[in-house]
């Protein structure tokens, strides 16, 4: 027996293969960064016009469907990757596809810091929930530091506060 998820996943993926999305309903992006050309082609459709009634019902809230084909170019080898999203919001494709493209950053950019600045990566923590507390405990710090005005590398900050108390005061209470 599927679960309401997969059932869910299938009517959405069988609707964007056999509904012609109107051409005010995508949008298409183009970057060329780092020796790489990304591709971004967003469509979407509201929930009402795309859904059967079970699934309407069940998510009241639901108001749009989102698919995002995504494609990278890196060294004359493509990689392809779909991706969907539901939202309670009703909005243009423009607006979608730049906002999940800016949360993959702010996602992208926050694993970054933890694992260069904290070297999250090299944590062997196993032990009932400490990589959980750990990691939330690592962004805590993480923010403290960054909200520091010192001329000092994020590293640097987290070093000098480790050796001295009245600058690490300095961080937690401003």
């Amino acid at each position: 027996m599927l679960s309401t998820q997969k059932k869910f996943f299938g009517e959405v993926n069988d609707a964007f293969i056999w509904t012609q999305v109107k051409e005010e309903n995508t949008d298409t992006t183009r970057e060329t960064t780092h020796g790489r050309i990304e591709i971004r082609k967003c469509k979407i459709m509201k929930a009402e016009e795309l859904l059967v009634t079970h699934f309407i019902e069940k998510w009241t809230h639901l108001k749009t469907i989102i698919r995002i084909d995504y494609e990278r170019i890196e060294n004359n080898i493509t990689f392809c990757n779909t991706r969907y999203y539901v939202s309670s919001k009703l909005a243009s494709a423009d607006y979608f596809n730049t906002a999940i493209r800016g949360h993959w950053g702010i996602e992208n950019q926050l694993h970054w810091h933890l694992d260069m600045t904290f070297e999250e990566d090299k944590n062997r923590s196993r032990t009932a929930h400490s990589q959980v507390n750990l990691n939330i405990l690592r962004k805590i710090a993480l923010n403290k530091v960054k909200r520091s005005d010192e001329k000092l590398s994020l590293k640097k900050r987290r070093f000098k506060a480790s050796l001295n108390k009245d600058y690490l005061e300095k961080l937690i209470f401003s």
